[in-house]
This record gives C-alpha cells, sequence and structure tokens, in this order.
C-alpha cells in the first residue's frame, strides 16, 4: 500500500473524531505553498482548453470510480452545455493540468437536485451554485497543494464577484466531506451519506453548503488564530498579491452580467454531437430549454434531426441572468433594496430585501453597470415570497445598452472570436 492511499485512509477516519478536534487537526495540517509563477488560472472557453479539462476529469473519475470510462475519454456532462456552468482552469506552460466546474442554479436545475430537496434556499431567493468536476492531471497530483489552494482561491472570487451566486452546495463521496467540512467550513445537509448518487455512478455521496455571501466572516472565524501560511482567510480575502493580479484572469464586463457563454455552434457539435451522443439522450424539457437559450441561427445545424420540434423564438422575450443592485421608491414609503436575478427587454425579477407596495407605483432606480443607473417603470405580474415577477413599462436608455449587450455575447460565440480575459484589477 502506497504512501498516498494510506495518507487517504487516515484522512477520511479523521470524520469520525468529535467535530472540533476535527478540525483542529485539519486546520493544524494546513500549509498554503506560495504561488507558483508558472501557473495561470482563466476561464476555459477554447476547444483545446475545455478537451483537456474533460480528458483530465475523466480519467480522475474513472481513476476513482465515480465514472464509467467513455470510448472519447472525456467527461462531459449536461450542464456544460449551458451559458450558466463555468470550467475553470489551471495552466502551466499553457496546458490546463486542474479543472473545476461551477454551476448556476438554471434550466436544468443543479446535480444535488437527484438526492437533495434544496427548497429551503431557493424559497428564499438565494441563487445557488453546485461546485463540481474536480480533477487534477496526475504529474500534479503529488504537489496539488500548489495548484488547488489557489484554483480555489479564483473560484470562489469568480463565484462571489462575476457569478452572482450567494451559496455552494456540493455532493462530495463521504471521504472527502472532512476537507469541505473542516478546512473549507461547508455543513453537511444530513446526517448519514447516501448510499447511491448517480451524478457520479452511484458512488455514496454527502451532500453539504457554505453560504457563499458570509464566507468571508465565516473563514475569519475559523482561522483568526491562524498565520498566514496556515489560513484558508488570508488565502482568500487578504487581498490579491501582484503576482495573482497578473496570474489570475477574470472577465471584463461593462455591465453587471453572471455568465461567461463560451459555447459556440461549432463547440456544441464537437463535445456534445462527435465527442459524445449527449443530445441524442436530452429529453424534451432540455430540447426546450436549451433552444431558448440558444437563438442564433447559427446553433439551428447543430441540433439531432429529433430535435425538429414546433419552436417559437422569443428573442424579444429572451432572458438573461444579472447580478444588478437598486432600490424601489414609491411615495410615503421607506425605499426598499432590491437585486435584479434577471433581465429581459419586457421584463424583470427582482429580490426584495423588504415587501414593495405595488399598488404605491415605485420606480425602481437600478445599477446596470459601474456609472450606469437606469431609472425602470414596471408593473407586478407575480410574486413568490420576496421574489416579484414585473413587466417593464419603461426603461431609460441603460437598459436597452444592457440587453443589447447580453445578446452580443451570445453573438460573439458564433463568430470566429470571443472576448478576451484580463488579469485582475
Amino acid at each position: 500500500m502506497n504512501m498516498r492511499r494510506i495518507r487517504k485512509q487516515i484522512f477520511s477516519l479523521l470524520r469520525y473524531l468529535p467535530k472540533f478536534l476535527r478540525d483542529h487537526i485539519c486546520r493544524s495540517r494546513i500549509h498554503i505553498p506560495p504561488l507558483r509563477e508558472d501557473l495561470r488560472f482563466e476561464i476555459a472557453k477554447t476547444q483545446k482548453d475545455l478537451d483537456q479539462a474533460f480528458q483530465i476529469l475523466h480519467d480522475a473519475y474513472v481513476k476513482e470510480g465515480f465514472s464509467k470510462p467513455h470510448a472519447s475519454r472525456r467527461r462531459i456532462t449536461d450542464y456544460h452545455a449551458l451559458p450558466s456552468t463555468t470550467t475553470l482552469v489551471a495552466k502551466h506552460e499553457g496546458q490546463v493540468v486542474a479543472t473545476i466546474s461551477v454551476i448556476r442554479d438554471g434550466p436544468f436545475g443543479l446535480p444535488t437536485d437527484q438526492v437533495m430537496d434544496l427548497s429551503r434556499f431557493r424559497d428564499k431567493g438565494e441563487r445557488l451554485g453546485e461546485v463540481s468536476s474536480l480533477a487534477i492531471r496526475p504529474d500534479f497530483r503529488g504537489r496539488s497543494g500548489e495548484v488547488m489552494f489557489h484554483l480555489f482561491k479564483y473560484m470562489v472570487h469568480y463565484s462571489l464577484d462575476y457569478f452572482g451566486l450567494d451559496r455552494f452546495v456540493i455532493v462530495v463521496n463521504p471521504e472527502r466531506i472532512t476537507l469541505y467540512e473542516s478546512v473549507l467550513c461547508f455543513t453537511p445537509l444530513h446526517r448519514s451519506a447516501l448510499k447511491k448518487y448517480a451524478f457520479a455512478n452511484d458512488a455514496p455521496a454527502v451532500c453539504a453548503t457554505l453560504n457563499l455571501r458570509r464566507a468571508a466572516q465565516t473563514w475569519f472565524a475559523a482561522y483568526a488564530d491562524r498565520p498566514a501560511h496556515q489560513s484558508i482567510y488570508h488565502l482568500f480575502f487578504g487581498g490579491f498579491s501582484e503576482a495573482e493580479r497578473r496570474q489570475m484572469r477574470f472577465p471584463e464586463r461593462p455591465f453587471y452580467t453572471v455568465s461567461d457563454p463560451v459555447m459556440s455552434p461549432g463547440l456544441l457539435d464537437f463535445f456534445f454531437n462527435k465527442c459524445t451522443d449527449t443530445f441524442c439522450r436530452f429529453k424534451a424539457p432540455q430540447i426546450k430549454a436549451l433552444r431558448s437559450i440558444y437563438l442564433e441561427n447559427d446553433y439551428a445545424a447543430v441540433w439531432p434531426r429529433q430535435w425538429a420540434i414546433p419552436h417559437e423564438n422569443a428573442r424579444r422575450g429572451r432572458r438573461f441572468e444579472v447580478a444588478c443592485s437598486g432600490m424601489a421608491h414609491a411615495a410615503d414609503h421607506n425605499p426598499v433594496a432590491l437585486t435584479v436575478m434577471d433581465a429581459s427587454r419586457t421584463g424583470l425579477r427582482v429580490r426584495a430585501d423588504a415587501e414593495l407596495d405595488m399598488d404605491a407605483s415605485p420606480v425602481f432606480k437600478i445599477e446596470v453597470g459601474e456609472d450606469k443607473a437606469v431609472l425602470v417603470k414596471a408593473r407586478l405580474r407575480w410574486r413568490s415570497g420576496m421574489i416579484y415577477g414585473l413587466e417593464i413599462l419603461y426603461a431609460g436608455s441603460f437598459w436597452g445598452q444592457l440587453l443589447d449587450y447580453l445578446e452580443q455575447q451570445f453573438a460573439l460565440t458564433v463568430g470566429p472570436g470571443s472576448e478576451p480575459a484580463t488579469a485582475v484589477g
């Protein structure tokens, strides 16, 4: 038995210790190495980067028993077809060496929905994201700390600042839950391990969650007495060094949007028709959802023949997810803070911090980008808790510019080029 397997078994036994003792042991063993200057962290946008990520993921999942071998030697999930899924990668000398995907709650739901009811979070209007598809190239596994700590920092900041998430959920093997619970402060959502999780080849699993909007306070409390090289809080929220600013590349956006669509017609065809037969296995609700997202004519040639079903082109009512803060103002009422969750040319969905009196005909002042505030007049169409669906009666010019920009992002995936990433800051 090699040392790696021995360490793995010892680590898995820690979950049987009392929590305070388990946390102390795990946190005292952390050593966060400096960022290597030959690593880069970015969104996987090209066929090469995505292909390398999916191959690393396939081999790692097959080795661990979380996936059956596929003839293509790639693990590609249904969720990777969506613009609400982003694949993040660490690269060394231009080659992908590690990958992780963040799946935002969307038209397919989340993989966790197979085994756990998440309505307690959705009912509060929280935007959920599942951390999934984590893998590292075999030749980097012996020095995984040099990559993974910094990949996680990149993922946390991307999820908070660019992906609009309020909460992480995860489904992990019981042997790995100690890492997420004791080191990253996730909270298990149930007491005993699930016997089967279909998304991971029916492996046993544990579901856990982390309130991302309170993560800084959570990690500060957990690591207050730890030195910097052992502190997850210091790593994630101690600022960006000059090296990190150069090596961690985040999107540059003129508006407060939350998606980075990369799946061009060519990429969808390559990964979902040629490498796999995923599209042929899609069910009617998935087909309808995907076709309502990718409305550009160039995508029509990608869909399998059996998808030739009547479809209404809803381009004018096309909805996009955003994360724009705003205020509702009405006469004789206190202003109410809110967040715009999605937007279209005809309506918007908002999460309000207090009840809105729609009979008072409030005017909404919404920050759609830096120094871009827009006034919106709207009427109520539906309500669920503190979530309101509104029909736009009037909107200032920045609203139209926001929608133009969002539509352009999809148009860019059809063209030969894509939006470049930029460094932090």
